[in-house]
């Protein structure tokens, strides 16, 4: 938030009541990732991501980077308006209605196994350029995505899906 130290302190305070600021001027990481890093050290590795955008295009893929980068350790939920994003490095199990949108988009590569979409994947290949999964269908109620190697990013409509 380098541009926030532009507006002044009254003015934050009004925005943000009770707001902790911190202030960490380091230029090697962005400010999502200062977040992050800070939720760690107070024990916090799940958590609620809004706004990752950022603005600009490249705001945004370093943003993505960086989610990548924690989803090792970390447990990450990203909204962007009625969806929502996971980073996926195991096993996720989803319980939602049938018809539900889940795309699956590897980060950048992923074999991973589905149970519970209309086009399974069976200890299948996704890389990005070459074959994602975006757009397919829930058949069931419970859906599981198993990352053999690699990771992905699922996406699914936050109103009605909930993680198993």
């Amino acid at each position: 938030m380098d541009s926030i130290g532009d507006v002044p302190a009254a003015e934050r305070e009004s925005l943000f009541p009770g707001a902790e600021w911190l202030w960490l001027p380091d230029q090697e990481s962005n400010d999502f990732e200062k977040i992050l890093v800070a939720a760690h050290s107070r024990g916090m590795t799940s958590l609620l991501v809004c706004g990752m955008h950022g603005g600009d295009l490249e705001h945004t893929l370093n943003n993505w980077s960086v989610l990548m980068r924690y989803a090792w350790t970390h447990t990450l939920f990203v909204a962007d308006r009625d969806r929502i994003a996971i980073p996926v490095v195991d096993v996720l199990e989803l319980s939602c209605l049938p018809g539900d949108t889940v795309s699956l988009i590897p980060q950048p590569a992923a074999r991973i196994t589905t149970r519970g979409l209309q086009w399974e994947l069976r200890d299948e290949y996704l890389e990005l350029g070459v074959r994602e999964g975006a757009r397919n269908i829930a058949l069931s109620e419970r859906v599981v995505i198993r990352v053999h190697e690699g990771s992905l990013l699922v996406f699914f409509d936050s109103g009605r899906v909930r993680i198993a």
